[in-house]
C-alpha cells in the first residue's frame, strides 16, 4: 500500500482512497442533501391552506392514538403509522394540521436517505 501525496491516507493497491474516506465523503453529502431537502419543504409549506380528504381522519385517529385510546386510534381501513406520527407530533405542536404537515416534511426528508443508495447501486 502506498501513500496518497495529497493526505495522509493510505491508498489502495489500484490506486483508490480507503473505504472510509469515501464513506464519510458520502455521509457529509446525504447529510448536507437532507439539510437542504428539509428547509426547502419547511419553508415552502402553505400557511393558510386547510386540512381535507383523508387527512382529516389521520388527524383524528393520530389524537386518539396520542391521549391513549388505541382502540379509537387504530383502524381497519386507515394506515396506524402515519397517524402515530401524527399523534406523537401533535404532542410537540397544538395545530393538528401543523403537525401533519411536518411528518410529511420529515418523511419526505428521510427518503433521501434510501433513494440515494437505491440510485448509487443502480449507477
Amino acid at each position: 500500500m502506498g501513500r496518497d501525496p495529497s493526505s495522509s491516507k493510505p491508498r489502495s493497491a489500484n490506486g483508490r482512497r480507503s473505504l472510509s474516506q469515501t464513506s464519510s465523503k458520502e455521509g457529509l453529502f446525504i447529510f448536507l442533501s437532507a439539510a437542504v431537502a428539509f428547509l426547502i419543504r419547511l419553508i415552502s409549506l402553505p400557511s393558510d391552506s386547510v386540512i381535507s380528504g383523508d387527512g382529516i381522519y389521520y388527524a383524528t385517529l393520530g389524537k386518539k392514538l396520542a391521549s391513549g385510546d388505541l382502540a379509537g386510534g387504530i383502524s381497519g381501513y386507515w394506515s396506524p403509522l402515519y397517524s402515530a406520527m401524527v399523534g406523537v407530533s401533535s404532542l410537540l405542536f397544538e395545530d393538528s394540521e401543523f403537525a401533519g404537515r411536518f411528518v410529511s416534511v420529515v418523511a419526505g426528508t428521510l427518503l433521501i436517505v434510501p433513494s440515494y443508495y437505491l440510485i448509487r447501486n443502480f449507477y
